[in-house]
């Protein structure tokens, strides 16, 4: 369709002119964003919910680094998800998935004051793009793709980088280092896998049918007899 109706070009477009803005500010006037922005326990303290929103738009400015992992992540485990949920759901997990994978974090931050993000408070749409591949790891479980680790290329299972994701981001939020929110990972991560199990794959308990969730759900489409000549 056209441009307007891919989310995760829209998104691309979206992330990269906010960057941009946040590289002007930044180097030219001294200001960042991340500071009126970003996502933090004493922030949130303060009844600035409105952070949980804008925390993922937002990168660490003007190191690139950031915004290219995320943007080619993006890429890669946005258009599969994208074809098989569609538009609207799409939107509703990558939200979703940045909304609970920032809560995640700031109860990460409340248990522990050495998880963070830049200078305290936390940037990115990481917690967002977990979540796209914790859903990508369940809808394509048998799937196989080429990651390159500097210029060695490995081979790995969906489900297998499922795990790896999942380990590296409880370690990270039990033992807190560096400046990554393992915590918003592990959120976005399990938001992702939520979204595949309720939404999709198996029986919902008997206390959900009829609820919101059973409304929402994305139903597998039914596999077509081929025609025998």
């Amino acid at each position: 369709g056209s441009f307007w109706r891919s989310p995760v070009l829209v998104l691309l477009v979206v992330l990269g002119a906010v960057f941009l803005v946040q590289c002007v500010l930044q180097v030219f006037y001294g200001q960042s964003l991340a500071a009126t922005f970003g996502l933090s326990y004493s922030a949130l303290a303060r009844h600035e919910y409105w952070r949980l929103f804008t925390y993922q738009f937002l990168h660490d400015a003007p190191w690139p680094l950031h915004i290219l992992f995320n943007g080619l992540a993006l890429w890669f485990f946005g258009r599969p998800v994208l074809e098989r949920v569609g538009a609207g759901r799409f939107c509703g997990l990558y939200l979703a998935a940045g909304l609970i994978g920032g809560l995640f974090e700031v109860a990460s931050q409340a248990w522990h004051p050495a998880a963070g993000g830049l200078g305290g408070n936390t940037v990115g749409a990481s917690a967002c793009v977990l979540g796209l591949a914790g859903a990508f790891c369940f809808l394509y479980p048998a799937q196989e793709s080429v990651f390159f680790l500097y210029v060695i290329p490995v081979r790995l299972r969906s489900m297998t980088l499922f795990w790896i994701l999942f380990g590296f981001s409880v370690f990270g939020t039990v033992f807190p280092h560096g400046s990554i929110a393992h915590a918003a990972h592990l959120g976005g991560l399990l938001t992702g896998v939520a979204f595949v199990r309720l939404l999709l794959d198996r029986e919902l308990p008997s206390w959900l049918t009829g609820s919101w969730i059973h409304r929402l759900r994305v139903r597998r489409p039914a596999s077509r007899p081929r025609a025998v000549p």
